[in-house]
């Protein structure tokens, strides 16, 4: 318990500095040293890992901030030089990548070290690992500041993109190199994309499939996506933390189940099987692309199996806290995704209801109890992030999430695997894959029948979140905990937020920054209007 409070006092330290107006100068860092030297002599270890936790983050934010471009270079043409990183997107008539600069044309030129790049009208077959020169015109990481919208500015941020920009037709375009070592496993996604197109076609699954298999939801349609919010089940169709459990603990239980049959005394079957499923998860975790999720995912479960190489016995809070104090000091901006703070709190909650229970469930009981609470366990967060939560989520889930982890990945992976050797058995498996997923989509359009689904509530406070909170770890907490009825009653400020509406007579203008002009939303007591929603840029 002791190693878990530090390891929140160091996470506290960095959500501190999330809602400061600035970073600390050097005379704050100054005396920041100062308080964790007099913390260290006085053994007060909660207060110096908060306050190590806030340098820690503030320093990081400051060298990002650095890194970003100048304000003199915005507008300029510079040729530049640098390896494509990541699956370039494709978008009507312009394609979209991530840029690795490795020099400039003019060495007094002070790059970021990872620019995003847009590419109009190319017939250019871009794929990672080439080494471009381009002539680019850059701008400083910008976005809009519309509330309650998507800041683009704060995700160029999290993804160290220092700048953003498009390619320039004069001077051409020139490819230096077809391949570079550092993107290999890339090449290896690109190519496993174009065998599923090949495969698959114009399918309506192939989006769908290639999420699951090497990260890549480009092709997800706006109604499967819409399909996924109202059920819930939009966590299924990425390569996180569900699909890297699953892929590992199929890897460690068959190779632990071998060994021990074949009783080779040298060989620990325990052993032997964590590093086969870190070696398989981190396999996997490379056909995603190694993306965030996938990276919390892969860290959770490297300690989880370094706690067996070593043969201890660990309580799982402390194992879950190592993994997020990992996961901070790779990336202590992390906590700005709610992808973080969602794929932490399902797992805690999954700890909290299956351990330390005297009574056990039957198996499908108790998958159907996990289900449902962690669909009660996330609904403040969610109605904080999205404003919005399935009702359904925890028989949607049910449903889908057995067809997808024991009926889809698996089979996909493996024809993904077999088609290096025997490409018709592949599409055989292919095949079955796909009628998974038909089986699904099915299941899940039925239950988005059901008059309202899902709930859209205004964004609750941060309070009111802290304390919904609360209420889920009582109303989780086993049967005979007297009072647990009184959990219900810090739920309502989360579920009964109200909206300031304009009084009768008044009306309320918000003018929205849209990218091209302005849109105005006229507010009155009774009706919301919207006038000119701006340029169309996709679907």
């Amino acid at each position: 318990m002791e190693v878990t409070t530090k390891i929140g006092a160091f996470v506290a330290g960095i959500l501190i500095v999330q809602c400061w107006r600035s970073l600390p100068g050097l005379p704050e860092l100054l005396i920041a040293l100062l308080i964790i030297i007099i913390c260290w002599l006085g053994k007060h270890w909660r207060m110096m890992f908060f306050v190590i936790g806030m340098i820690w983050v503030s320093v990081i934010a400051s060298v990002r901030i650095a890194e970003q471009l100048p304000v003199h270079l915005e507008g300029q043409d510079i040729s530049v030089s640098g390896v494509i990183s990541g699956l370039p997107q494709v978008d009507g008539r312009r394609i979209r990548f991530d840029f690795s600069v490795i020099n400039n044309t003019d060495g007094n030129i002070e790059l970021p070290e990872r620019l995003r790049l847009s590419w109009y009208n190319t017939h250019e077959e871009i794929k990672p690992g080439q080494q471009w020169r381009f002539t680019v015109r850059l701008k400083r990481p910008r976005g809009f500041s519309n509330p309650g919208g998507f800041d683009y500015e704060r995700w160029l941020f999290s993804q160290n993109i220092g700048a953003t920009g498009y390619i320039r037709k004069n001077p051409a375009p020139q490819l230096l190199s077809e391949s570079s070592g550092m993107f290999n496993y890339t090449n290896w996604r690109q190519r496993i994309g174009r065998y599923l197109d090949k495969q698959l076609g114009d399918s309506e699954f192939l989006g769908v499939i290639k999420a699951l298999s090497i990260g890549d939801r480009q092709k997800i349609s706006q109604t499967q996506w819409q399909m996924f919010r109202n059920t819930g089940t939009v966590h299924l169709v990425a390569i996180s933390g569900l699909h890297i459990g699953l892929v590992s603990g199929l890897v460690f239980f068959l190779v632990w189940r071998l060994l021990a049959r074949l009783e080779i005394k040298y060989l620990s079957p325990s052993s032997v099987a964590a590093l086969c499923a870190i070696t398989a998860a981190t396999g996997y975790a490379a056909l995603a692309g190694f993306a965030i999720p996938t990276q919390r995912a892969l860290i959770m479960l490297m300690v989880a199996m370094i706690c067996v190489l070593r043969q201890r016995h660990n309580w799982a809070l402390n194992v879950l806290a190592l993994a997020l104090l990992v996961v901070v000091i790779i990336d202590p901006l992390a906590v700005l995704s709610a992808g973080f703070w969602l794929s932490f709190l399902a797992v805690f909650i999954i700890m909290f209801i299956l351990t330390g229970r005297l009574h056990k469930s039957g198996y499908w009981l108790s998958m159907l109890k996990v289900h449902c609470l962690i669909s009660i366990g996330l609904a403040p967060l969610l109605l904080f992030f999205f404003q919005q939560f399935s009702l359904i989520a925890p028989v949607a889930n049910f449903v889908a999430v057995p067809i997808i982890s024991l009926w889809v990945v698996p089979m996909l992976l493996l024809s993904l695997i077999i088609s290096l050797v025997a490409p018709e058995s592949a599409g055989l498996l292919l095949e079955g894959a796909l009628t998974g997923l038909e089986l699904m989509t099915w299941l899940l359009a039925q239950l988005t029948e059901i008059d309202n689904a899902s709930l859209v509530l205004p964004a609750p406070s941060v309070w009111a979140v802290l304390m919904a909170s609360i209420a889920c770890l009582i109303l989780f907490m086993p049967r005979g905990l007297p009072g647990r009825w009184l959990g219900m009653v810090l739920l309502m400020p989360a579920l009964f937020m109200s909206t300031d509406r304009p009084a009768a007579g008044q009306i309320k203008m918000t003018l929205l920054d849209v990218g091209q002009g302005l849109a105005a939303v006229i507010q009155t007591s009774e009706h919301v209007l919207v006038y000119d929603t701006g340029s169309r840029f996709s679907a």
